[in-house]
């Protein structure tokens, strides 16, 4: 069987997670190599030279030349991957300020490697963010003054059509790759990219629904919330403007007293919210479904979003579903559970949460949806590649 060489940023958070669930299904020899997180079984963590890395970083956030510093770094990871022989290479997020693409693609090409790589988001496309929000300069070449200068990753000077340039030569030069994104919406994006001369395909994200499923408990009470108000909840990870928080102060401040807006995430921008608000930010994975079997509806108000897995976490806990059409929303959100309203038409959205208090979906239009989204299915897919 193939040894599968896994690399990402780091082996926790939504990427690292699923990237240790791929290749811990996997029958043959599969292992992670990244940079962050913890050590787990079938992880390599390559060890980093803080004085080093102190460095690229800094250098990376000047010029803006993300993925063309860490010289040291990569060649640690290229050493580690020669030691292992692996057949096929899986890489997700190369962005992060921790690797050197050109060295590693050389050794990639050198070793005629096939490789599978799931875009998690812009960042393969353009010529320096990885959320680039609406614009679309990036189908261009981003030949033009950038309109999200404070994008991550970050930068003081910005190249972003040199950038892009340099990337397109580099990504295209790969010679046995096979594309795959979380969304239709993002692989249209794709197809219409430098990149539509590789296959690609799309693979829905998957979730746990034993971790997410609804669970009676006693939690509303102990927020303090009276038995007859209507919880709406969002989670943003972490609360920003391009999650539209600007939309939940407002919808707090205007909707009658009966409702109760629950809102959980980290807030490190310290963003104003609605003394409305209930904001609770953090809990614990396996926590998390309590929060969505107590609220009485979902609203996701993200203007930036690909594929967004709260919309998931919800409807498998038989949670309706109130969401902007923005990235792949309206892949998930069915009209069995939820409503999809146009990115930003906050009146035709608060409208719409009202709507569906008043006519919420059949409970049992829920079982056969969240079966779909059984992370099962989304891991079997992956493993194809890897026979």
């Amino acid at each position: 069987m193939n040894k599968i060489a896994v690399i990402n940023s780091t082996s926790d958070g939504s990427t690292g997670q699923l990237a240790r669930k791929i290749i811990e299904s996997y029958e043959g020899e599969g292992r992670l190599f990244c940079f962050y997180g913890n050590k787990y079984d079938n992880v390599t963590l390559i060890k980093i030279n803080r004085i080093k890395d102190i460095a690229s970083h800094s250098i990376s956030r000047i010029d803006g030349k993300d993925g063309f510093h860490y010289k040291a770094l990569t060649k640690k990871l290229v050493k580690e991957l020669e030691a292992y022989k692996p057949d096929i290479i899986h890489l997700h997020n190369l962005h992060g300020y921790y690797l050197n693409m050109p060295i590693l693609f050389d050794y990639i090409n050198k070793n005629n490697l096939k490789v599978v790589w799931t875009f998690h988001d812009f960042y393969p496309l353009t010529g320096r963010c990885a959320v680039p929000q609406e614009c679309e300069l990036f189908l261009n070449g981003c030949n033009s003054k950038c309109p999200n200068k404070s994008n991550y990753p970050y930068a003081i000077i910005h190249k972003e059509h040199k950038m892009f340039l340099k990337k397109k030569k580099l990504l295209s030069s790969i010679k046995d790759l096979k594309i795959v994104t979380p969304s239709n919406f993002l692989a249209e994006y794709v197809k219409k990219s430098y990149l539509n001369k590789y296959d690609i395909e799309v693979i829905h994200n998957g979730i746990d629904l034993n971790k997410f499923k609804y669970e009676q408990s006693d939690l509303k009470e102990k927020l303090g919330i009276s038995k007859d108000k209507i919880v709406l909840l969002d989670v943003m990870l972490p609360i920003s403007i391009h999650k539209g928080i600007a939309y939940i102060n407002k919808l707090a401040n205007e909707l009658g007293d009966q409702y109760q807006i629950l809102l959980i995430g980290r807030n490190d921008d310290n963003i104003p919210l609605s003394k409305k608000i209930i904001h609770i930010p953090f809990v614990k994975q396996e926590e998390l479904h309590l929060y969505y079997s107590i609220a009485d509806l979902f609203i996701n108000t993200t203007i930036s979003d690909n594929y967004p897995t709260v919309d998931m976490e919800a409807i498998a806990c038989f949670l309706p579903v109130v969401s902007f059409d923005t990235g792949g929303s309206k892949e998930i959100v069915t009209s069995e559970v939820g409503k999809i309203v146009t990115k930003k038409d906050y009146k035709s959205f608060k409208k719409e949460i009202e709507l569906t208090i008043k006519n919420p979906p059949k409970k049992e239009n829920f079982s056969s949806r969240r079966n779909e989204f059984d992370e099962k299915l989304m891991i079997n897919k992956y493993l194809k590649f890897y026979r």
